[in-house]
């Protein structure tokens, strides 16, 4: 088992690496060395590129991770949250569990485990809430000469 802790922000530095005739930026992004960005690269070198995978299976009485003991009760959920491409079963403020939409098998495929989950927890769906929101202003066209 590989515990992974964190702390700090997840920073991508863009840089401008061209203009066009009326003077827009083209930028490029660099992850930064900010902690999170550094652990992330090492976790990636420590899985070669390729990150660890896990199988869930959901029954009646609460989902199990592979052979993991205890099987976690639906009770233990606090909030389902849904994006485009993977569902987040949270169980607390700081951990859950994040399952790719694209990998569900089985009844209904991953409408049909958000139904499932929905009826098990009594939990509504809802959608990421970003953590930060950020505004950027593209710089103004340079004036033609």
């Amino acid at each position: 088992m590989l515990d992974v802790v964190a702390l700090g922000e997840l920073l991508i530095d863009f840089t401008c690496i061209s203009a066009d005739a009326d003077g827009y930026p083209t930028m490029a992004a660099h992850p930064g060395g900010a902690p999170a960005n550094y652990l992330a690269n090492r976790v990636i070198a420590l899985f070669h590129g390729r990150f660890p995978v896990l199988h869930y299976s959901f029954s009646e009485t609460g989902m199990k991770i592979e052979d993991k003991k205890p099987e976690t009760t639906y009770s233990a959920f606090i909030r389902l949250v849904e994006d485009g491409d993977y569902l987040y079963l949270f169980q607390s403020s700081q951990y859950g569990t994040m399952v790719k939409k694209s990998t569900v098998q089985g009844d209904g495929e991953a409408d049909g485990l958000k139904r499932f989950l929905t009826e098990k927890t009594s939990l509504k769906w809802v959608a990421p809430t970003p953590p930060i929101s950020q505004r950027s202003r593209l710089p103004a066209p340079a004036a033609p000469r």
